[in-house]
Order: C-alpha cells, then sequence, then structure tokens
C-alpha cells in the first residue's frame, strides 16, 4: 500500500507536466513581407486553434472556423492595421463582425485600436499612433454574432 502512493503522486505529477509543456509550445510564422519587420503568430483562443501559412503577407491565426489575418503597415508616426475576418472554409468576408484590437506598445502601454469595415477592400482597418521601435503584442476580439473569437499577434517595427 505505501508503495502505490508514491507511484501515483509520480504519474500524476509527470502527466501534469506533459500537458503543460503541450500547451507551451508556441506555433510561429517568421515573414518579411515588403517591409523589414519581422511577424510572430501565435494562436491562443482555444485548443483546435491552428496557425496557417502567410496568405496575403499578414500573420493568420485559424479558431472557431473563422479566419483572422492581421496585416500592420508602418507609416511615419503611426502603423496601419488591416484585420481580414473571413470563414475559414469559404473565405468570405465576414462584415457583420464587431473588431477590437488592444495592443501593447514596446514600453508596456495598451493601445485600443477602433477598426471599421472597409467595404471596397473587405477587411477592417485601424491605425495605431505609435511610432516606438521594438515589439509590440495584439489582442484582437472578435464578436460574430454573440461567439466570440480570440487571436494573438506580434510584430516588430
Amino acid at each position: 500500500m505505501n508503495f502505490l502512493r508514491p507511484t501515483a503522486f509520480f504519474l500524476a505529477t509527470a502527466t501534469l507536466f506533459s500537458l503543460i509543456a503541450c500547451n507551451n509550445i508556441t506555433p510561429s510564422t517568421e515573414t518579411s513581407p515588403t517591409s523589414t519587420n519581422m511577424a510572430t503568430t501565435s494562436a491562443t483562443s482555444t485548443p483546435q486553434a491552428s496557425t496557417s501559412q502567410v496568405a496575403k503577407g499578414g500573420m493568420v491565426v485559424e479558431s472557431q472556423g473563422i479566419h483572422l489575418e492581421l496585416i500592420p503597415e508602418q507609416e511615419a508616426n503611426q502603423t496601419h492595421m488591416d484585420l481580414l475576418v473571413q470563414k475559414s472554409d469559404t473565405h468570405a468576408s465576414v462584415p457583420t463582425a464587431k473588431v477590437m484590437l488592444q495592443v501593447q506598445t514596446p514600453s508596456g502601454k495598451t493601445e485600443t485600436v477602433s477598426m471599421k469595415y472597409d467595404v471596397a477592400g473587405q477587411h477592417f482597418a485601424g491605425v495605431l499612433p505609435s511610432s516606438e521601435q521594438g515589439q509590440y503584442q495584439v489582442k484582437t476580439t472578435v464578436d460574430i454574432g454573440g461567439k466570440i473569437v480570440d487571436g494573438r499577434f506580434s510584430f516588430k517595427r
């Protein structure tokens, strides 16, 4: 009986560490579209979330049947941000979605970026009024008829 207690504890601990190690794997994609910025993507919204290859030069997260693609474009004193929100199977745009971006700047300040749907470009667009150099962390929250889809991105300026 005394032998079973330490063995059970060891197996439970080993299983827990294995699960933690598997959850900390972060898929990433490094690209260099037309500018010199590096981009990495990680999907953390659901267990079935996956990261796929770059489609339009941005960073892509596929989650809950939704394709999110963030395309940050650096300008002089700001960063123009486009977000494609599409159905994963048909890549049809979802113009009725409500989109919010929370961006953490390299200095740690959090900015909220208002995203408006651009009918001509079939994507959501917004401007981040920051020209700091360094790594930016972006959290997207997309509400599609009550279904919340989160995506996490990062990029360097």
